[in-house]
């Protein structure tokens, strides 16, 4: 299995490597039921994500469809593609965020300069913008925020994704160290941003207008 693990109620939800998902009963363990996604023998490195609402089970495999199914029955309710699933390089290395559920609307970006957000009840596409994030965005106050693979902060109106503002969040790293800089993660606190790169730092930026208020050395590695 390569994916997150949601429970809702007496059960719960995973997806394997083969882009199948699986509902399991908490009581005993049992295999409810199953769903087969698309998939072409890429193993995505990077593990799946699911969220649960209403009576759905949403989920992204590793060619980037987004899939929603029924949560008793495991039947399909609709499926988005992202990616051209005939051209395999392309879908080979793709790493996709985890899926944000905010009010009627699906949040998600990729490593392919793409960040959408889509409709929960039906999977059409509300908006795509030209985003290279891989990051689990954030959604404060109908603003999206989240960190590009190049250590831009975006600000995001969610209601039609036109980008607010930006901000260079490496700005104080040599050229040299920058590039091999990569953000793992971005949490909101009151009124400060807390982002987490590869090589062991912290960032605190002000949440108003994301200039870096702090640079913190908590390890020598990636920071969860």
């Amino acid at each position: 299995f390569n994916s997150e693990i949601k429970v809702i109620n007496d059960k719960f939800f995973l997806v394997d490597k083969e882009n199948i998902i699986y509902c399991f009963s908490t009581k005993n363990g049992e295999k409810l039921w199953s769903y087969q996604t698309e998939n072409f023998f890429i193993k995505s490195n990077k593990k799946l994500s699911i969220v649960l609402y209403e009576n759905k089970v949403v989920f992204n495999n590793s060619i980037g469809d987004i899939t929603a199914l029924d949560i008793n029955k495991g039947s399909l309710l609709w499926q988005t593609p992202t990616q051209n699933s005939l051209i395999y390089a392309d879908t080979i290395l793709l790493k996709t965020s985890s899926l944000v559920l905010d009010e009627d609307n699906i949040i998600f970006s990729n490593n392919k300069n793409e960040f959408y957000s889509i409709d929960r009840n039906d999977g059409f596409i509300n908006w795509k913008q030209t985003i290279n994030s891989e990051i689990k965005p954030v959604v404060t106050n109908n603003i999206i925020l989240t960190v590009s693979n190049e250590g831009f902060l975006f600000f995001i109106d969610a209601l039609n994704g036109n980008i607010i503002k930006t901000q260079d969040l490496f700005l104080n790293f040599k050229e040299k160290k920058r590039q091999l800089l990569k953000p793992i993660g971005i949490a909101l606190g009151v009124d400060k941003l807390f982002i987490t790169l590869n090589n062991g730092f912290l960032l605190v930026a002000e949440l108003k207008n994301g200039k870096i208020v702090k640079t913190i050395k908590i390890d020598n590695n990636r920071i969860s």
